[in-house]
């Protein structure tokens, strides 16, 4: 059924990939958006620290926070995650409902902080140091989705592209190095594939179908490495500056499968079709807050936030296929490897925050954070052409975000209670809103401090809901809600 001829043409096509602009438009919205993880006592009040200082965490958020320390201080924090995930696929008046779990062991932040008192200054009280990473975003998920297809199978794709003229080395080409697409030599001359032929019968013939199911995993994180000085400005004013370098790894491994029903497609059993991609890193900003209390019960904070620049983003992707023949067996193929490189700019932030001391028992606070992610921009690694079309897609599809952060502690002798609250806002303009939902997290927690000693322990859940094109066989998208619980314990000791 193969002939020589189409066998000399593909040997001659060269390995080309044609570069997806939503790859590079994804990566810059990732590098972008911080879903804050760190200590227990930052997470258990919200992360509302911009005005409050005083904890490793704040100083991603506001380093003016370090100018509140004193003495030597060193934390660490891991946290235990489980993400449930539940998605619901519309096809043919039938709803299509999957579920998940995953789990993951994080490191949310580790640091160290000094104080240096200046004894011989009148006003200034100190000048403070701290060194430490932050977890600033968590990529980690697991979507699983299926339907029963019996109008479309992933072939159909492969064959109308082969017998277009269409030849992708890492799709098409894998498909026909494992038998599942093959070529008519004796009465069509064109390609074809047992699947597409059966789905394709007559209506008078009992309708066959595919099984189709859809696993996506994602791994990775967005942590940030700091150096920040602090002062202190007579217990008043207290002013900071940070560098940060940020290194952001994110793994992707998108697996279709098909699968037949009851042996109805002959020289057919299934096909696994298999994306992985790796994306990663490292970028450099600087950050410069304030903190001022006009009152000794009254804190407010503001600090700014430059871009972060990715100077050299890499990316990697290869394609792996796998198809089982009732009467061959199970062949498999993978294309080679082909990378790219690219920079992003993130948006600048602002955030502002304010924090009350009730009594010398109790705290509350509040932040606020304002973030344009329609400013993220993509230009060429060597040549700093930007990527205009990619640009123009980030500035008409995503938008302003506004996030609010609110927390609370109360003192009971060396025991502390903690509730948060934070709003992260979808980073998606209005028109496209319905694409991720609002991030709403709940946290509550509890510490216990002594002089040189202290242990925090939160527990959050944080949910949110995505419309996703999880099947590129279906004209419907796939609901995807999440919901994330973690549990977190810091160790502290001071010096």
């Amino acid at each position: 059924m193969r002939k020589l001829l189409p066998i000399i043409i593909l040997s001659l096509l060269p390995f080309t990939h044609l570069f997806s602009q939503e790859i590079e438009v994804e990566q810059a919205i990732r590098s972008s958006q911080n879903i804050y993880q760190g200590s227990a006592r930052f997470m258990g009040m919200g992360g509302a620290f911009t005005a409050l200082g005083g904890d490793i965490s704040a100083v991603s958020l506001n380093p003016a926070g370090v100018g509140v320390y004193t003495g030597l201080q060193f934390v660490f924090t891991p946290s235990f995650q489980q993400q449930s995930m539940e998605s619901t696929t519309p096809l043919r008046n039938n709803l299509y409902s999957q579920d998940a779990r995953n789990y993951k062991v994080n490191l949310n932040n580790l640091g160290i902080s000094a104080a240096y008192n200046l004894p011989n200054s009148v006003n200034w009280k100190n000048i403070n140091i701290a060194l430490g990473y932050n977890t600033m975003n968590n990529f980690s998920r697991e979507v699983e989705a299926s339907n029963y297809n019996l109008s479309q199978s992933k072939m159909h794709e492969f064959v109308a592209n082969a017998n277009q003229g269409i030849w992708r080395s890492a799709y098409e080409q894998l498909a026909w190095e494992t038998w599942v697409l093959d070529y008519d030599s004796t009465y069509f001359n064109e390609y074809y594939s047992f699947v597409v032929d059966a789905i394709n019968q007559p209506d008078s013939i009992a309708r066959v179908g595919v099984d189709q199911f859809k696993n996506l995993k994602n791994e990775g994180s967005l942590g940030e490495y700091y150096i920040a000085a602090g002062a202190n400005y007579n217990d008043k004013l207290y002013l900071g500056l940070s560098i940060g370098i940020q290194r952001s790894q994110f793994t992707y491994e998108n697996t279709y499968t098909e699968s037949e029903r009851d042996d109805q497609i002959r020289y057919f059993n299934s096909l696994n079709f298999t994306q992985y991609e790796n994306h990663s890193g490292t970028g450099y900003n600087f950050k410069v807050g304030a903190i001022y209390r006009p009152l000794d019960f009254l804190r407010i904070g503001a600090a700014y936030h430059s871009p972060t620049f990715f100077s050299n983003m890499e990316y990697s992707w290869h394609n792996e296929l796998t198809y089982v023949d009732d009467s061959i067996g199970t062949l498999s193929t993978q294309s080679e490897e082909s990378t790219f490189a690219y920079r992003v700019t993130t948006p600048s932030k602002f955030t502002g925050g304010v924090a009350l001391r009730i009594a010398q028992t109790a705290m509350v606070s509040a932040d606020y954070e304002r973030v344009d992610y329609g400013q993220a921009r993509l230009d060429d690694k060597d040549t700093n052409v930007p990527f205009n079309y990619e640009n123009d897609s980030i500035q008409n599809t995503f938008g302003v975000a506004n996030n609010f952060r609110f927390g609370g502690e109360v003192k009971l002798k060396s025991f502390y209670l903690r509730l948060g609250y934070a709003l992260y806002d979808s980073p998606y303009s209005d028109r496209y809103k319905d694409y991720q939902s609002k991030r709403v997290i709940y946290s509550g927690g509890i510490g216990y401090r002594e002089r040189g000693f202290f242990i925090d322990a939160t527990f959050l859940t944080s949910r949110y809901s995505t419309e996703e094109k999880l099947f590129t066989t279906i004209p419907n998208f796939s609901d995807v809600d999440f919901t994330n619980n973690r549990l977190m314990v810091t160790v502290g000791l001071r010096f």
